[in-house]
């Protein structure tokens, strides 16, 4: 049996494959899975491997750090899940300066 960690982190490179053939200037922000509010976890979703796959084809690929500015904060979340607003201005700030910062 193949581990779905494995078919979302291919998933996630045949993306980012087809965006690369369509625009091969183009520069990636991806950002980290926020927390599970309701158990402090966060999903099992590497962004590690986005940046040796870079590195190979020598594209740009920035990571943004979404899931440590969203925190596990209460209000961040409108249901224990789902971000509030505060929460997606939270995240729209982590992508934000990822984008400025490269």
């Amino acid at each position: 049996a193949v581990d779905s960690s494995t078919v979302r982190q291919q998933a996630m490179s045949d993306f980012a494959t087809a965006v690369f053939t369509a625009k091969p200037t183009v520069n990636v922000v991806w950002g980290t899975m926020p927390y599970q509010q309701n158990n402090q976890t966060t999903y099992p979703v590497s962004t590690e491997w986005q940046t040796e796959w870079a590195k190979w084809t020598g594209k740009k690929i920035v990571k943004a750090d979404v899931a440590t500015r969203l925190g596990i904060a209460t209000e961040n979340f409108y249901d224990m899940i789902h971000p509030s607003i505060y929460g997606y201005e939270r995240i729209a700030t982590a992508l934000f300066d990822a984008i400025v910062a490269n």
